[in-house]
């Protein structure tokens, strides 16, 4: 997934390279058709990515061979209208997901697909009409049967310079790509930060930023459980979670909170302004 296990971009790999240059540690490349600001992701021999081509309007997931680069396979899973959106972005930006058997990308209109390791479409849910001048950032999860997606658009300045309860953390049965549940946020702005699974007090919770607000869900329901306000928009990395805390971090003028999870989340809907929470 996005940034590894749990997104915290931690690694037991030993011996990689530190240095490479056009010919130096480079054992293959592949050009790669379209255009996406996708990470790879990587199951054994398998690395899959997403593109999008006919300048955005054919959405792609792709396979290729982990050890020669060959492209296994290349499979349009849907079209989508293209809109106009920050030209620094693509239409193929959130990370795919994989849990070894399919793999789960969504894309610019916040539409999502699933196919098997042979390039199969599984699924596709194309209901969600997403809308935002920055286009799709955050990336898919995975918390046992449900894919997990934050769908934080905007309406002209609503949830762009002005909160609104616009935003939700959407959950989908991976099996069949249909909706499972929604879970509100209430006042917020736009956010670009992917989702990660924490403990508290021993029980998982899904962990979401957006914009103003950092949040813990309930798995099972998306019931909202707590919010820390954090002011300022966007809210775009994914927090950094340890030793029973939460780092999170805005582009704004908001400082890095640290948020203790152990004993601190204990009446469900508990506000917190400030640290120590």
């Amino acid at each position: 997934m996005f940034r590894g296990p749990n997104g915290q971009g931690i690694s037991t790999a030993t011996g990689l390279p530190t240095q490479w240059s056009e010919t130096e540690n480079i054992v293959w490349r592949a050009p790669i058709p379209g255009e996406g600001w996708s990470s790879p992701i990587i199951w054994n021999d398998h690395i899959f990515l997403t593109s999008a081509t006919n300048d955005g309007a054919e959405c792609r997931i792709i396979a290729i061979d982990r050890s020669t680069g060959e492209i296994l396979w290349n499979t349009m899973v849907f079209t989508q209208e293209v809109r106009w959106m920050n030209p620094l972005n693509s239409k193929a930006s959130p990370t795919p997901v994989t849990d070894g058997e399919r793999v789960y990308a969504a894309f610019f209109n916040g539409h999502l697909a699933a196919v098997d390791f042979e390039g199969n479409v599984v699924w596709t849910n194309t209901t969600l009409d997403y809308e935002s001048r920055h286009g799709f950032g955050a990336s898919p999860i995975l918390y046992g049967d449900l894919l997990i997606l934050p769908i934080n658009p905007t309406d002209d300045n609503a949830g762009f310079m002005v909160p609104w309860e616009g935003s939700f953390l959407w959950a989908l049965d991976k099996n069949t790509g249909e909706e499972r549940w929604r879970g509100t946020r209430t006042m917020s702005r736009v956010s670009h930060s992917t989702a990660v699974v924490i403990q508290v007090d021993g029980k998982s919770q899904i962990l979401s930023m957006a914009g103003d607000v950092i949040q813990g869900f309930e798995p099972a329901t998306g019931e909202l459980l707590w919010t820390v306000r954090s002011s300022g928009e966007p809210a775009v990395p994914t927090p950094a979670i340890g030793e029973g805390m939460i780092f999170t971090a805005t582009r704004s003028t908001t400082p890095i909170l640290g948020i203790r999870t152990e004993g601190a989340f204990s009446k469900k809907g508990q506000n917190c302004s400030c640290f120590p929470c």
